[in-house]
């Protein structure tokens, strides 16, 4: 798996629409703020970039290609229920990680599977008394230093086989060369960090970053969700598993929009999740 650089689009960052009730919901049962290397080949990115012009009618010698059944190809439902199960971690609740767990679950639902989100812990962190804000994860090796501290408190991993997801505000290393990385989905934390802090428990980790003052978009946990169970990047694409255009619509389509262009996967993507 490649590290993916891509550039970061201007617009502002569009709040997920859907479920507005549930995520005032989580909002007044949210937990308190939190107390208080490179990272390798084995992961992925998460960038923003514009979606490029669609091509058509290269290569086809003007021949019309045949009709597509846009439904069985954008619209694919689980045969049986699937319920993912993730375990995550933050310094204090924010609204871009309610906005990323509501799109991971709504879009979910259409493909008859279910999205099981449960808090796993506060992440040990300081308060910038000068920025008047949490500090955020600089690099590798605070991320590491900062699991440690949760295993030790046997609040890592998570329970039950539930991959990990960190909503963490990036510092400049886990930003990336480009300073413009959303998320990162490590197959083997353990290959960087036990030269730093030990052996840690458990391998998969999703990295979500959840800076205020960063653009970002709703479909970041999913599109790192998707690496996870094997989805590779798509380059240029308005598809889950392509880069994150800030200015684009930030909701799932419901139900299903075999006809739309935006937020949607493949019938071979789904069925890595129903699997």
């Amino acid at each position: 798996m490649g590290r993916c650089a891509m550039t970061r689009e201007p617009a502002k960052r569009q709040p997920c629409a859907p479920c507005a009730q549930r995520a005032a919901a989580e909002r007044s049962s949210a937990p308190p703020a939190g107390a208080a290397a490179s990272l390798g080949g084995a992961r992925h990115s998460f960038a923003s970039i514009s979606v490029g012009a669609q091509r058509q009618g290269r290569g086809s010698g003007g021949r019309t290609a045949p009709p597509t059944d846009r439904k069985a190809l954008f619209c694919h439902q689980c045969e049986q229920q699937k319920t993912f199960n993730i375990g995550y971690y933050l310094q204090a609740e924010t609204e871009i990680r309610m906005d990323n767990t509501t799109f991971a679950s709504v879009f979910l639902g259409t493909h008859n599977m279910k999205l099981n989100a449960s808090a796993a812990g506060v992440i040990p962190t300081v308060y910038d008394e000068e920025k008047k804000k949490l500090s955020r994860i600089e690099s590798v090796a605070d991320l590491c230093d900062a699991i440690k501290r949760l295993q030790d408190q046997n609040a890592y991993p998570p329970s039950s086989g539930a991959l990990p997801v960190f909503f963490i505000p990036f510092g400049k290393q886990l930003r990336g060369s480009s300073a413009d990385t959303l998320g990162w989905h490590i197959a083997n934390i353990n290959s960087h960090c036990t030269d730093l802090v030990g052996p840690l428990k458990g391998s998969r980790v999703v990295l979500v970053d959840v800076d205020p003052e960063g653009k970002t978009c709703a479909k970041v946990l999913l599109h790192e969700m998707g690496h996870a169970v094997g989805n590779v990047d798509v380059p240029d694409s308005p598809m889950i598993m392509g880069p994150c255009d800030p200015a684009a619509p930030q909701t799932p389509p419901i139900p299903c929009d075999p006809d739309g262009k935006q937020n949607l996967m493949t019938a071979t993507e789904v069925k890595k999740f129903c699997s």
